[in-house]
């Protein structure tokens, strides 16, 4: 009986940590959004304004944004079961 209520909790905890995961990249792709929209309508590089044009931090930035955007394709079976997000349950009617 203990066993099972300690394997829910850690499923939980495990699931919340997940989903912490995933709110974090999404906040990453959205950044790396609005800065490439900033490159593309107003010919600015934000990440290279604050923090120098192909400085460390700057790579460091640009790498986690592309690892956010890997995790993201590759993991978004996974996500969408962890936020029950069901694609074409109720088709819309025309």
């Amino acid at each position: 009986m203990f066993d099972n209520l300690m394997f829910g909790r850690r499923q939980v905890m495990n699931n919340m940590t997940w989903k912490s995961i995933d709110v974090i990249v999404y906040t990453l792709l959205i950044i790396g959004a609005i800065s490439w929209g900033w490159v593309g309508f107003f010919g600015i590089e934000p990440v290279a304004l604050l923090f120098g044009n192909m400085t460390s931090l700057s790579k460091l930035i640009y790498s986690l944004i592309c690892l956010a955007a890997v995790y993201d394709v590759l993991s978004m079976p996974s996500i969408f079961r962890r936020w029950d997000i069901h694609l074409n349950d109720h088709p819309a009617h025309v």
